[in-house]
Parts: structure tokens; sequence; C-alpha cells
């Protein structure tokens, strides 16, 4: 069987960005659990950054003429000019892109969504999602005597924020994961302004209690199923969380059992690369697409 090409169109590596991040995950991931297929990272920013999640990058020269494309939601057209494309949606359309950009993909291009982004059931989101979980991200049992917040893209899901953390709080702006995992293991609590940074997931692994501002109609079953580390977990309160700050006991109780939720997603993320990667060799897999341009078309 001849090998199948993926090309992963990303940005340059930003350790500190999720959305990234999940996209070089991506990579290595069907690097690690597929032989016949050969994957790349095309970085349309030519930065060409050596990590330690995949490095493997090519250019256009390189680039054969049968393969298939995973564009981020933030890519308008085909700029590859690849013949089969496919649609990865990391964020709600409208927050990093044009809500209508996918007017600018092709009829044919699949799309798949990392979390359905409101909780809510809709039939024209095709969930596909994997999650990165750095291991030096644990609860080293110290002792906790501050508090911490961050503020990252907190305006594009909120009309007013509400700033509840205490005054001498250490802010979560740019750390590195070295500084990350020291700050979380000295705090108690992390009050999170962005409901949906990665970072809360890495604050529960260290021992330290994420604090969600509720989000403006949105209950917390439906906050919790619009996460993509929880939504396929038969659950409807997220164990380790606080979802609004009167959900803080709860939180306290149930630390342990949120954090093993988001140990167990290795497990899940192969399970989801399988069927992802099942369904983009499929050339009859075409369903999703056009009920995603039916249900948002004008």
């Amino acid at each position: 069987m001849e090998n199948k090409t993926i090309i992963i169109y990303a940005p340059g590596f930003i350790k500190n960005c999720g959305g990234i991040l999940i996209l070089y995950y991506l990579g290595y991931l069907i690097d690690k659990n597929f032989e016949n297929i050969n994957v790349y990272i095309y970085d349309f920013t030519n930065k060409l950054i050596k990590n330690n999640i995949f490095s493997k990058y090519i250019n256009k020269k390189r680039i054969p003429n049968e393969n298939i494309v995973i564009y981020p939601e933030i890519i308008s057209g085909n700029p590859l000019k690849s013949k089969k494309c496919v649609r990865y949606i990391l964020c709600e359309l409208g927050k990093h892109s044009k809500s209508d950009i996918y007017k600018s993909w092709g009829r044919q291009d699949l799309v798949f969504h990392h979390s359905s982004f409101n909780g809510k059931k809709n039939n024209k989101v095709n969930l596909f999602s994997i999650i990165y979980r750095n291991p030096i991200f644990k609860d080293l049992g110290e002792k906790r005597e501050n508090n911490c917040f961050t503020i990252r893209k907190a305006n594009k899901f909120y009309k007013k924020i509400e700033y509840i953390h205490p005054k001498n709080s250490i802010e979560i702006i740019n750390q590195s994961h070295e500084e990350l995992l020291k700050i979380f293991n000295k705090c108690k609590y992390f009050y999170c302004y962005d409901p949906y940074t990665g970072l809360s997931n890495i604050a529960l692994l260290c021992g330290c209690i994420p604090i969600i501002p509720k989000l403006a109609n949105i209950s917390e079953e439906e906050y919790l199923k619009s996460k993509s580390s929880f939504q396929y977990e038969n659950i409807k309160k997220i164990p380790g969380y606080s979802y609004g700050i009167e959900n803080l006991e709860y939180a306290e109780k149930t630390i342990k059992e949120g954090k093993e939720l988001i140990l167990n997603q290795d497990k899940r993320n192969c399970e989801n690369l399988l069927n992802f990667i099942k369904n983009i060799l499929n050339p009859n897999y075409k369903e999703n697409v056009l009920k995603y341009f039916i249900n948002n078309s004008n």
C-alpha cells in the first residue's frame, strides 16, 4: 500500500498557545501511530522552530502532488492548492477569524471541531478532540500560600469581566512551563477569566483549583461539554473545577477525580485519532461538510 502524505498547515511553534500545541501534537500522534502515513508541519510563518513535540517540517518544493492538508480555522482558502482539505476548527469562528471564513473553503472540504464551544447539541458539529498533556505538570505536595489568575482571551467570551481574585494574586501571562509548575504548586486557587485556556487543566494537575466565572446563558453541564477535555465524559459537573465561585467546596472535594479525568485523556486521544484518520482517508466521507455549509450559509 502506497504511503499517504498529510500536511498540517500551522504557525510557528509557540509553547504557550493551546491551538498551536494541538496542531503539532496531532503531527506527533499521526507519526507515532501510522507507519503508512508521512506527516509534516508546513510552517506558514517560516520560523521552523525546533521543539520537543514534533519538528518534521516540509517546504512547498517537497510536497507531493497527492496529499491531504489540515488547515486550522484561521486559514482562508487553500494556500497549498491541495486536492483534499481538512478544516480543523480549534476555536469558535469569529474569535480568531471572520465568522464567515468558511465561505472561502471548498464545498468538498472536511470540517472537524475540537469542541462544540457552547456545550449545546449541534448536528453540524463533527467532534475531533485531542489533548496535549505535558508530563512536567504534577502536584509536588508543596504548601499553598498564594493564588493566581489569568486574563488572556477573556474579552472574547465575557461582555464585562467581573474580577474576583485577591489583589496580591500572581498574574499568569507568558511564563515558561517550569515557572508555571512552580506557580501552580504554590497557589491554592487559579482565577481563570479565559474559560477555554488549557491552563485550567494544567493548574488542576498541579493541585491548584481552577475557578471559572460563569458564562452568560451557559449552564455548568453545557460548559463541561464545551470543554474538549471533558465533552466525551458522562458527567454533569466538572470534578476539581469551580464553575462560578459558589462551587468552590465541590471543587475542593473532587480534585482527585478531576486529575484522573485529565490523565485518562491519553486513551481517548488514540480512539479519537483512529476515527479521524479513518474518515479523512475515506474518499466517500462527505456528509459532515454538506451539513456544515447548509446550516451556516445565508
